[in-house]
């Protein structure tokens, strides 16, 4: 795996973040409140600036987000708030990202404190399986000419009712990344679920369904590598042809039968 030194920094970052939230006992509204200001940010290109400027001084940055936001957003969001543009980060869609993925954090910490997480985990699992498998209503869902309210009213029709609420929450979230497909927003949301159980997420691309004993070893296999437990996410795609491709993180092991007839037709093209 490759990871270049800017990646390096903007982890560190967003690590300086997680400490920020690890210290206090997690507020419901907070994660909300969090999206609330993110939303704001992102819609304002002078606030991306002021809040991104390696020139301007922390305190001054600090002061414009208690000036905007501190009688609109709790305490504890406005802490992370405040930690966040305090830091220096390369891009604006950095800070904006480490903002999303705090926001993230705090939804599905309160689902932990209530031991909703492992709930939580498996209803997105199963979210991103029935997706993933009918393309029609990945299409519905992703369909950008649609209004985000149509979309978040299908995902309403689909969840609502049948899981927690915060996995209602971060679907309808996934809906409105801005750089990320629907698939990797909630890859995304399941590593970092993984990681408040410290555990990481692989996920599988076969040709056909795993049966138990292939999944438990693939299982101990990768947490051996890893050094910690592993969740499986197994998607079944026929034009796999055999094999299997596995990501973790930004780390991809292939191992289908349709990778090597790329690498041949590439040593021949």
């Amino acid at each position: 795996m490759t990871v270049v030194a800017g990646g390096l920094v903007e982890g560190t970052r967003r690590g300086a973040l997680d400490d920020v939230l690890d210290l206090a006992t997690v507020q419901p509204s907070t994660s909300a409140d969090l999206f609330a200001a993110l939303d704001a940010i992102a819609g304002s290109s002078a606030l991306r600036r002021a809040f991104t400027d390696p020139g301007n001084r922390s305190e001054a940055k600090a002061a414009v987000v208690r000036q905007l936001f501190g009688s609109h957003i709790g305490d504890q969001a406005l802490q992370v708030l405040e930690a966040a543009v305090g830091l220096r980060w390369s891009s604006a869609s950095m800070f904006l990202d480490a903002l999303e993925r705090q926001a993230i954090r705090l939804a599905l910490a309160t689902a932990l404190d209530r031991g909703a997480l492992d709930d939580v985990i498996d209803a997105l699992f199963r979210f991103d399986r029935v997706v993933h498998g009918e393309p029609e209503l990945q299409a519905a869902l992703e369909d950008n000419r649609r209004s985000l309210e149509a979309r978040e009213s299908l995902v309403d029709s689909l969840l609502a009712g049948k899981t927690d609420e915060v996995t209602v929450a971060l679907v309808k979230r996934a809906l409105r990344q801005r750089s990320r497909s629907l698939f990797h927003a909630l890859e995304s949301m399941l590593t970092i679920a993984a990681g408040l159980r410290h555990r990481a997420v692989a996920r599988v691309v076969v040709a056909r369904p795993l049966d138990a004993t292939q999944e438990e070893r693939l299982r101990a296999a990768l947490a051996k590598d890893l050094g910690r437990p592993v969740d499986l996410e197994v998607i079944v795609d026929p034009q796999v042809v055999g094999g299997a491709r596995v990501v973790i993180g930004d780390r991809v092991i292939e191992g289908t039968i349709q990778q090597k007839l790329i690498d041949i037709s590439r040593l021949f093209g």
